[in-house]
């Protein structure tokens, strides 16, 4: 059976913070793989859920038994003018 992580987090990061952010999250995602997750799932929002998508689509590269599951939350969500997105 499969470990699964998740991750809900601000929208909104302070510029002067996202670094903080990015470091915190790889690590904690470093450490899930460590002990064994490999199904990492998001509600694709910008913010922290898209810095944990960036951080496991880069391990992933490395790491073929990780998996990225957007979980959309609803009808239409993908159609955003954010190019983040």
């Amino acid at each position: 059976m499969a470990k699964i992580c998740c991750i809900t987090g601000h929208r909104d990061i302070p510029e002067d913070k996202i670094g903080y952010v990015k470091r915190e999250i790889q690590k904690v995602i470093l450490q899930a793989v460590e002990d064994g997750y490999t199904h990492f799932i998001l509600g694709f929002a910008g913010g922290a859920d898209l810095i944990f998508a960036d951080i496991v689509a880069t391990l992933k590269q490395e790491n073929r038994s990780l998996t990225l599951e957007a979980a959309i939350p609803y009808q239409g969500r993908l159609k955003n003018k954010d190019q983040t997105f």
